[in-house]
């Protein structure tokens, strides 16, 4: 059976499709090539040294997976279940489970690039949150209530977000003398990618919007929700029913 792209709906009856992307100061919005332009994001974070902080509620486009392995990155998707396959994402009866798996584990291992990148170094609540012996914040963990397939189960709400936040983390200076001034942030955030488009091969034949926004602010307001949901967060475990977050508050 032929998969449908409608982005590439061609033949009698079609209007010929346009792509309606433009640039606009700061915001740049795109209508095709998501994954192409995802990739082109990914390569300037790694070049600029920059880390990825994301909330997504679907995460399983290959290739995103993999871009996410190259810099720093700490993803919540919504605590349902992941392992449902994606109809585009895997092809020849290849083992699409173990895959997730294991390009999980690669973003799980992307600390490596950056020192700096421990849930102390981010916004409340996050940065005050209990260590217990790990401070490490890479990789994909989950949010929210488990959102059961019986048909008879009332729907849970669900974690629904689809964006990515880039940011510059910084070391305290050395100047830094203890005094009455408060240390200048360490991070600055750079740029958010958002919109409709869930990190699925799915979303990509489908007709989506995403917008890049290269605003500090409105990167800082997405990079404080993140720090919000990951202090709710968990590893990847999906047994309890409703929200369990791992870490606490320190006492």
């Amino acid at each position: 059976m032929r998969r449908l792209d409608l982005n590439r709906l061609e033949g009698d009856g079609y209007p010929e499709q346009q792509d309606h992307g433009c640039v606009s100061g700061q915001i740049e919005v795109i209508f095709r090539g998501h994954r192409a332009r995802l990739v082109r994001l990914f390569k300037e974070a790694q070049a600029d040294g920059l880390v990825c902080l994301g909330a997504v509620a679907w995460l399983t486009d290959p290739t995103a997976l993999d871009f996410m392995a190259t810099v720093p990155t700490s993803v919540v998707v919504q605590k349902e279940d992941f392992l449902r396959p994606d109809s585009a994402a895997i092809e020849g009866g290849q083992r699409w489970k173990d895959q997730l798996r294991a390009q999980y584990e690669a973003v799980a291992r992307s600390d490596r690039h950056c020192d700096l990148f421990i849930r102390q170094n981010f916004p409340e609540p996050l940065g005050s949150q209990s260590l217990l012996g790990d401070q490490g914040i890479a990789g994909v963990r989950c949010v929210g209530p488990r959102n059961d397939r019986d048909p008879g189960a009332v729907r849970q709400p669900l974690m629904h977000n689809k964006f990515l936040v880039f940011v510059k983390l910084r070391d305290f200076p050395d100047n830094q003398d203890g005094g009455d001034e408060q240390p200048e942030p360490l991070w600055e955030p750079r740029m958010v990618w958002t919109g409709s488009c869930n990190l699925s091969c799915q979303s990509h034949r489908s007709r989506e919007n995403t917008v890049i926004i290269r605003d500090p602010v409105i990167a800082s307001a997405y990079m404080r929700e993140w720090a919000d949901l990951m202090s709710l967060s968990e590893p990847l475990d999906w047994e309890t029913e409703w929200v369990a977050p791992q870490w606490h508050e320190r006492s």
